[in-house]
């Protein structure tokens, strides 16, 4: 677009000068010449130093990104979701980085190494499923790339205050909070079991006669009405965006 306005913009020059050496015939016709030849130097600088300038930025610009497509800079992994069954756990895992992304091993919870053979090779923006054997929960994740690059994801880690109980003769309501839990990602749901049976890991009926004491929502409460003085285990289990869980155990007296 410049190099047209220029041209433009020299030829009207060109045309005025001819102009001036028809209109004043007293104008040496090498005066007239050597101010032709000045203009087009200068438009020519301008030209020159406005290709080198942008031509410079671009080179500039290439190689930078040529850099961190060496240097893997762009390589990021997120992880999308985790299904476990069967004795094997499936990672969805998304690439988000500026490369494609080799992956070579999993760890599970630090100590269970599996190496991936074949490698899973990850396209920069697409996804991709990871199954290794696996059989248990998954507490933490770490993900290591070809060329030493460490992915690290961690399974929500849950916490529960009693935040208010109210003891009466026709009350027994106790109200729990899991504000506190914490996740490297984001929660998406707190379940909460308000009998919890540590010897058979279950969630055990409701004193009211309900199927279980099942509850849920980051703040909560429960009346245990009709139920015996004595201690009950509270359950909660977190769920992050992954897919990943997280539970702990609390124990409420009641009179």
């Amino acid at each position: 677009m410049l190099l047209g306005i220029l041209s433009t913009l020299y030829g009207k020059i060109f045309k005025c000068v001819v102009q001036v050496i028809l209109m004043r015939k007293g104008l040496s016709p090498i005066i007239a010449t050597i101010l032709l030849i000045a203009i087009a130097v200068a438009v020519g600088s301008i030209v020159s130093i406005y290709v080198t300038g942008h031509a410079s930025d671009y080179m500039n610009k290439e190689g930078e990104r040529r850099e961190r497509i060496l240097d893997k800079e762009g390589e990021s992994l997120e992880l999308i979701h985790v299904e476990s069954a069967g004795g094997n756990v499936t990672l969805t895992v998304q690439n988000n980085g500026t490369t494609d992304v080799e992956v070579t091993y999993v760890t599970i919870n630090e100590t269970d190494y599996n190496q991936l053979s074949p490698t899973t090779m990850i396209d920069y923006g697409e996804s991709q499923d990871i199954t290794v054997a696996f059989g248990s929960t998954v507490n933490s994740l770490e993900l290591g790339s070809r060329l030493g690059n460490i992915f690290v994801f961690n399974a929500p880690s849950p916490r529960i205050e009693i935040i208010n109980s109210f003891f009466n003769a026709d009350n027994k309501l106790v109200t729990f909070s899991g504000e506190g839990s914490t996740d490297d990602g984001r929660i998406v749901q707190w379940a909460w079991c308000f009998r919890w049976d540590e010897a058979t890991d279950t969630c055990l009926a409701g004193c009211d006669g309900s199927p279980s004491a099942w509850g849920y929502g980051k703040v909560t409460s429960y009346s245990y009405i009709g139920c015996s003085a004595g201690t009950y285990a509270v359950k909660l289990v977190v769920t992050d965006d992954t897919g990943m869980t997280g539970e702990v155990l609390v124990y409420v007296n009641i009179p």
